[in-house]
Parts: C-alpha cells; sequence; structure tokens
C-alpha cells in the first residue's frame, strides 16, 4: 500500500509539472571585466506553479574560478477581470573570478524539469589585465539582481575553496535563579548561503525542563558579525530551558547537516557549541507565605464584575498575571473563607508562548450569601522578581459590592453553571424573596394575548384582500358582490318573515348592487338602465327574464296600492332565493363585441 501511494503521488507531480508553464532564462552580469572584479551568472527558472527544484551544478569554464553560490525566490498573484494568474521565480546566482586575461566561454547549460530539458544561452566572456579599482570598458549585459546578503570576499586573504559553517546556541542569560526560564537560541553561521539545513537529534543534559519556544520554517539570513569576522546567520530554534537544580547546567545540543557546495554539493554533519548557565537558589528569608512558586518579571491585576447585583447572582474575580516566567510552574491559591461569600475552586486560562512570556487569568467565582454592602475577601498573589532579587506581594485593593434581595427565579441561576451543573446551593429563608404574582392566571393578560391575535388576524385579511385585488381581480368583484348581497339578503329575508313590506326595497336594491358589483355596472345608472346593461353580457336570457320580472314585482308592491300582500311574501321570498342561486352560479361572463 505504500508503495502504490509513492506511485500516485509521483504520478500526481509528474501531471502537475507537465501542466505548469515553465521558463528557463540565463543571464551575466557583465560581458567584460578586469581580472579584480567578479563575474555572476544567473539563471532564472520562471513558472505559474511553485517551484521545486534542486539547485543546478555550477558551469565549469575555462578561465573563470567558481567562488560562491546564492538563491533567490519570489512569487506574486495578479487579478485581471475575474481570472487569478500566480507567478514564481527562483534564481540561482553563480559568482565566479578570472584566473587569467582572454575570452572564455561559459558553456550551454541544461536544467531538467520534469520529463523537459530547457538549455540555456552560452556567454562569451573576455577578461583583461587592468589595474585594481578600474572598470573593463566596452558594452555589458544587464546586471543581474544581486543578493544584498550574499559573502564578499576579502581581497586581502587569500581564496579558500571550503566555506566556514558552525552551529552556535546562544542564551539570552548567563545567570538566572532557579525555576526562571531562560530562552536558548542556535544559529547557523556560514560564510556562504547554504543550501538546506536538517535538523536531526537534541542532546540532554540534568538540570532542566525544556519546550519548545520558536521554530522557524525556513532559513532567513541576516548578517552578523562573530569573532570579528562577517558571517550569514539564520535561527534554527529556540528552546525554553527551565531549570531545576541550583549550579552550573549545560543547555540542551543540537546536531544537524547542512548541505554546503565545496566544488560540488556535500552534507556536512554539525553540532552546536556547549553553553552553560549558572543558577542561583532562591532567597530562603522574606519568602511570604502566599507565595507558590512564581518566579520572573510580573505586573498583576484584578477584575471583578458585576458590583450591584442580587442575592442569588455571582460575581466574577480575575486575577491577570502579565510578563515572562515560568507560568507552569506555579499554582493558584484558594480563595480566603469569608462568611459573607462562598468561593469556588480557581480556573486558570492561559494565553502564553512556550510557558514564558504572556498572561495568565485565574478567575474566581463568588456567591454573595446575604444581602447589603459586602466587602471581596483580602486577596494576595506573591513572585520572586528576577529582575531585583527580591520577593513581591499584590494585595488586592479593598473593593465593596451592593447585593441587593433575591428574587425566586435567581436561586435557579446557576443550575446551567460550567463548575459544578448538578448543584443546587442551600435554600434561602422564604422571606428574602419577593413576592411576585403569576401574570399566566390574570384575566387580564389573557385579553391582552386576545386583542392582540384578533389585530394580527385582521391585519392579515386585509393585507391578503389587498393583494387579491391586483393579482386576481375577477375573484375579488365576485366576492364583493357576494358580501353585498349576503347583508340586503338577510336584512329582506327577516322582513319577510316578519311579513313587513320592506322586503321589496332591500330585495331590489341589494339586488341591483349585487349585478352592479359582479358585472362592473355604473351605479348612475337607473334599474332599467342596468337590466338593458346586463344583456351586453354571456348571461342566459330566461335569467335575465326572471330578474327584470322579480324587479318589477318588487316596483308594484312598492307603488301600487294592494301590492305588498303578506300571503305572497314567502313565493316572493322563495323566488329571490332562485335568483340569487342561479346567479352565484354564474361566472363573470365577457362582455359581447
Amino acid at each position: 500500500m505504500k508503495r502504490s501511494f509513492l506511485c500516485m503521488f509521483f504520478g500526481l507531480f509528474l501531471i502537475s509539472v507537465s501542466a505548469a508553464s515553465w521558463k528557463v532564462n540565463a543571464s551575466v552580469n557583465k560581458m567584460k571585466l578586469t581580472m579584480h572584479e567578479e563575474l555572476q551568472y544567473t539563471i532564472k527558472v520562471s513558472s505559474d506553479a511553485p517551484i521545486r527544484l534542486d539547485d543546478p551544478d555550477p558551469p565549469v569554464a575555462k578561465g573563470l574560478i567558481f567562488r560562491n553560490m546564492m538563491t533567490r525566490s519570489s512569487s506574486g498573484v495578479s487579478l485581471s477581470g475575474l481570472q487569478r494568474t500566480a507567478q514564481y521565480s527562483r534564481e540561482f546566482i553563480y559568482v565566479y573570478i578570472p584566473s587569467k586575461p582572454g575570452i572564455f566561454t561559459i558553456p550551454v547549460q541544461s536544467v531538467s524539469i520534469g520529463s523537459k530539458i530547457h538549455k540555456t544561452p552560452a556567454f562569451n566572456i573576455e577578461v583583461i589585465d587592468a589595474p585594481p579599482g578600474t572598470t573593463a570598458p566596452g558594452p555589458s549585459a544587464p546586471p543581474a539582481p544581486v543578493d544584498p546578503l550574499r559573502w564578499v570576499p576579502d581581497p586581502t586573504e587569500a581564496y579558500r575553496p571550503l566555506g566556514e559553517v558552525m552551529l552556535l546556541s546562544v542564551p539570552d542569560r548567563s545567570s538566572v535563579y532557579l525555576g526562571e526560564p531562560v530562552i536558548v537560541s542556535y544559529y547557523l553561521y556560514s560564510t556562504q548561503s547554504l543550501g538546506s539545513f536538517q535538523l536531526e537529534d537534541e542532546e540532554d543534559f540534568s538540570g532542566y525542563g525544556k519546550s519548545v519556544y520558536h521554530q522557524p520554517s525556513q532559513l532567513d539570513y541576516s548578517r552578523a558579525t562573530y569573532n570579528g569576522r562577517s558571517y550569514l546567520r539564520a535561527l534554527i530554534k529556540q528552546l525554553s530551558v527551565v531549570p531545576n537544580s541550583v549550579g552550573r547546567i549545560q543547555v540542551p545540543g543540537l546536531t544537524g547537516s547542512a548541505r554546503v557546495y565545496d566544488y560540488g554539493y556535500q552534507s556536512r554533519s554539525l553540532r552546536s557549541s556547549d553553553s552553560f548557565i549558572q543558577v542561583l537558589a532562591l532567597p530562603q528569608s522574606g519568602a511570604p507565605p502566599s507565595f507558590t512558586g512564581a518566579v520572573g518579571r510580573f505586573s498583576v491585576t484584578q477584575q471583578v464584575s458585576p458590583k450591584t447585583l442580587s442575592l442569588g447572582d455571582a460575581v466574577s474575580y480575575k486575577l491577570i498575571v502579565q510578563g515572562r516566567g515560568n507560568f507552569h510552574q506555579f499554582t493558584a491559591l484558594s480563595m480566603p473563607e469569608n462568611q459573607d461569600f462562598r468561593a469556588s475552586k480557581p480556573v486558570i486560562t492561559d494565553a502564553v508562548n512556550g510557558g514564558v512570556d504572556g498572561t495568565r487569568t485565574i478567575v474566581y467565582t463568588l456567591l454573595p450569601q446575604r444581602s447589603g454592602e459586602l466587602r471581596l475577601p483580602e486577596f494576595r498573589f506573591s513572585w520572586f522578581d528576577s529582575s531585583s532579587g527580591v520577593y513581591r506581594s499584590f494585595e488586592a485593593p479593598k473593593t465593596t459590592i451592593t447585593v441587593k434581595p433575591a428574587n425566586v427565579l435567581s436561586y435557579f441561576s446557576d443550575l446551567l453553571s460550567r463548575e459544578d451543573p448538578q448543584e443546587l446551593r442551600a435554600l434561602r429563608p422564604l422571606k428574602v424573596y419577593r413576592n411576585y404574582h403569576l401574570y399566566l392566571f390574570s384575566l387580564w393578560f389573557w385579553l391582552l394575548i386576545s386583542l392582540i391575535l384578533a389585530a394580527v388576524g385582521f391585519s392579515a385579511f386585509l393585507a391578503w384582500e389587498n393583494s387579491l385585488r391586483f393579482k386576481d381581480p375577477v375573484r375579488f368583484s365576485r366576492i364583493r358582490a357576494e358580501r353585498v348581497l349576503n347583508r340586503y339578503f338577510k336584512e329582506a329575508r327577516q322582513a319577510a318573515e316578519s311579513l313587513l313590506p320592506e322586503f321589496y326595497v332591500l330585495a331590489e336594491q341589494g339586488l341591483m348592487a349585487y349585478m352592479a358589483e359582479k358585472f362592473k355596472l355604473s351605479n348612475r345608472l337607473s334599474t332599467p338602465e342596468k337590466l338593458e346593461q346586463l344583456a351586453n353580457f354571456e348571461i342566459p336570457a330566461e335569467e335575465i327574464g326572471r330578474l327584470s320580472e322579480f324587479i318589477t314585482r318588487c316596483g308594484q308592491a312598492r307603488f301600487m296600492p294592494g301590492g305588498a300582500d303578506a300571503s305572497a311574501l314567502s313565493q316572493d321570498l322563495q323566488t329571490l332565493q332562485e335568483i340569487v342561486r342561479a346567479f352565484n352560479s354564474l361566472e363573470r361572463g365577457a362582455k359581447k363585441s
């Protein structure tokens, strides 16, 4: 399975390499130089994919002596419209010095990328014999970019074929107190840029504990001087060392291998230099009772919230310790006993780098036991100040909080407490709670709820009807017409059942209002004119005739002597019902052309 995974990974790498766009260029900083100048030959590889290549071997040119090599990488992203384009480049810069005057050729170089081989052009370099400080005349090629951290040879020093490489361990302090952290930095010193450095092992000694403080992801060179000589320096690793014994202790040692070019690449094994720390004992006298082992340079503050609360609520007391010291070596004291408060166990939250630098927050939860003006317990935190060599203490300022009488709801406020979710605090006397009335059993509460629901329902009905007017005007007209008819029909039926002649007035008005709303007839028209307008719609002639006869009957009953016969009211009511059913069953017909 491991072999198949490697094959799949290698295949994906070949696919990505073949799909990328590659470009290989070569250049020199000058085509003509003197015996006292140096030549820089640069191979630049560009691609739209990340570049992972081994350093090409330096070209061999007769009359030119290879002196040093440098590398440089860059990347960038550009956006054009919605298209994102990435560009990566890597430069390999080879430094040569001439060995004699003449014309010499840097041959064609072959750079293998995936399955393709890219070739660079050849360069003819002319070397002339000229006094020191002069520059060769004539045209020169555009200068290649120069590494500002490259090693510059000393002209008074004989050239050496082998570069100097060493690994040094540098503690930030040579003398510390017992328990005080010290940061040990491991630096790679070299007279030339290295291809890579592989960290292999750490050698430990007695008398300390350690943790990683910082681990760089790449070699980042800077210029440094050591024993009067200039070097390129890169940080390899930083360890936090906390001594646990008094006396002289040796810091951990690192071993690794550097990839160095000495007329061909080779690995050079390195071991860090031996470094020692003198550990001093803490003073025996003067240690306060609240000292729990904190050693370093700290600043301490406190936070209390809230300062006004109800009985049953909790106070959050935070002790904040900031600075540099042995954060992982000391504990938190319990809150002093106090009859006015019940304190939880301390909860510690750290935001610390390598156990050395940062902030520790110690949180106590205080539960008041009575109402009134209560003073918080007096609290003290002590540590040994390594900068002055004395014990120091932080005494919490006197703080008073206001506790109001509790209500019944606050009794259950910490049932879901993170520290002790299943603990129910001791019962309080009933007199400390206010007498709250439960609104759920009040008549006015449900009356208010009913009014709110009725208002919501009426608003929803109006919104629906307004929406229907625009979405479906035909249905809206039918609903309005039926609503008008129902109002007049109800009144007419009551008049008929009571044998009142007002039946005919209501019946005629209701029918014609219904027809006007249903078929969009103008209210300015008279009843005969409205009947004539109904003939323009697709309504059966017999229905229009029966409607016309009923309207005529209503007119006779209203204006002719003896027309309103009480014995005929029931028959006329039945006729009205039949007419209404007939027109209700009709959809609004299209108007005749």
